[in-house]
């Protein structure tokens, strides 16, 4: 992993070169891209950072969520670049609903792989906090947040226009200090 410190406008392009470090000769480029780090951070799909499936706190799980935002400040967010009011959240007779840019969201209560279906076995109630995040997240899914993934990109070399060279698989996360 590497972690580099940019300035915005000023450092918004990082452009990836892939070098063979052999014995023989010098170290030849393989091939290059560049990615415009700018147009991921300003957009409102949150391509800055890919929004996880699920909302976990704990920090030993591997699938722990790693942005610097939760989600309920994600939704306020896409809600104001959006130019809507802030998201409602109310509770009524179907449980937690949430209204977002005038449509209306119920809490879906999912069970898990490892959770028992047959009710022997009963998961703690979800705190109130951890229930308004899980919504904002199942309405930042359904409005097309980039999901957390892992890009492809091919990398081609200028000796060889329009051939591609290699594929280099990065994850780009841009945090706001």
């Amino acid at each position: 992993m590497f972690q580099i410190r940019a300035k915005l406008p000023r450092d918004s392009k990082l452009s990836v070169k892939v070098y063979d470090h052999d014995l023989i000769g010098a170290n030849d480029l393989i091939g290059s891209t560049t990615v415009d780090i700018e147009d991921r951070y300003l957009s409102w799909r949150r391509a800055s950072c890919g929004v996880s499936q699920r909302y976990i706190k704990t920090r030993s799980s591997k699938d722990r969520w790693r942005d610097n935002l939760k989600p309920v400040d994600l939704l306020k967010r896409m809600c104001l670049l959006k130019g809507w009011i802030a998201p409602q959240f109310r509770r009524d007779s179907h449980g937690l609903k949430v209204v977002v840019g005038g449509e209306t969201f119920h809490l879906e209560k999912k069970k898990g792989p490892m959770q028992l279906t047959d009710g022997t076995a009963e998961s703690s109630p979800a705190k109130p906090a951890s229930e308004r995040n899980q919504l904002a997240l199942q309405v930042l899914h359904e409005y097309g947040v980039t999901p957390e993934h892992i890009e492809t990109r091919t990398l081609y070399n200028d000796d060889c226009p329009g051939i591609p060279q290699v594929s280099c698989k990065n994850s780009l996360r841009n945090w706001k200090p």
